[in-house]
């Protein structure tokens, strides 16, 4: 078609059709340069956000007052190590490999900050170590792994200033969780920022509590399971109202068949499977799970009891 441009991906009409073009994708992270949705990722139903951190924060905050934190910089575990090809998330070296691509984010910062750095405040271990424990210390790290990462949410509720990587991933709740209200960015353009990062903490310390408290508030008020069930219960709203049919129901030329020479159209109303008979369904059809593994999944999610959606 004229005015097309058939190196632009969505621009050739034969390829994605009419009227509807490409169909909206939802994913629980996007990069700068993508159009999808954001939603939230399944973590918060198996992880139990609510139980395990946020009920917990209060009994955190009075067992590790800020006063008693160490004046330091941690973080710890080096698993999953992301795509480094999307020119929105491309990370390279300053120092001794300037220039550099950076492969195996997480790996080569934790030993950028041994070798290279050398800071006697602000360390990334390489082996894992409980959460809870984080909270010793006043500032804790966060680099996305091989996308966004969920462990961001979990040291948001510890209380203490997270200095945040800016990876060039975004989750749902990115619009609202802002720098230098709720963490403290770096490594925007190179790993050093990380030391700009911490002395700014050091130096402002009334401002860096008051980060902590609103990081940690921010947890407690926007990603509690009922605020990300309002999430998903707003986000399909409003995607129905964008759809150009009705769910459930198939439009069909009358006389049977889109070809059909009946004249006009006709409605028909689809047969749609109850969601318990298709949970059942799937029984037996993933190697290695056990023959009921589906139906009893749900019963391992942290979901809210069954709610009218209206």
């Amino acid at each position: 078609a004229a005015g097309l441009d058939a190196t632009v991906p969505g621009a050739n009409r034969d390829v994605w059709g009419e009227p509807h073009g490409r169909l909206p994708v939802m994913r629980h992270c996007k990069a700068a340069s993508s159009v999808e949705i954001a939603i939230p990722i399944f973590h918060f139903y198996t992880m139990h956000y609510d139980r395990r951190y946020l009920a917990t924060m209060q009994r955190l905050n009075r067992e590790r007052p800020w006063a008693d934190r160490k004046q330091a910089a941690f973080a710890a575990g080096i698993n999953y190590h992301r795509y480094q090809a999307l020119p929105s998330t491309l990370k390279h070296w300053d120092g001794m490999r300037a220039g550099q691509k950076v492969e195996l984010v997480r790996t080569s910062f934790s030993d950028y900050l041994t070798r290279e750095l050398r800071h006697p405040n602000i360390s990334y271990l390489d082996e894992l170590r409980a959460l809870r424990d984080w909270a010793e210390y006043r500032m804790v790290m966060h680099v996305d792994g091989i996308t966004c990462s969920s462990r961001v949410w979990q040291l948001l509720a510890l209380g203490s200033v997270v200095l945040r990587e800016q990876s060039g991933y975004f989750a749902f709740y990115d619009k609202l969780l802002t720098k230098f209200v709720h963490y403290v960015p770096f490594w925007t353009h190179r790993p050093r920022e990380v030391l700009w990062a911490y002395n700014w903490v050091a130096a402002n310390p009334v401002e860096a509590q008051q980060i902590a408290a609103r990081g940690q508030a921010f947890a407690a008020s926007h990603l509690n399971q009922q605020a990300v069930e309002c999430f998903w219960l707003l986000l399909l709203r409003r995607y129905a109202g964008l759809l150009r049919f009705t769910p459930g129901r198939r439009t069909e030329a009358a006389g049977g068949g889109a070809g059909g020479g009946g004249g006009g159209e006709r409605e028909e109303e689809l047969k749609l499977m109850p969601i318990d008979d298709w949970i059942k369904a799937q029984e037996g059809r993933v190697d290695s799970w056990a023959p009921d593994a589906v139906a009893q999944r749900p019963a391992s999610l942290d979901l809210l009891p069954d709610t009218p959606m209206t």
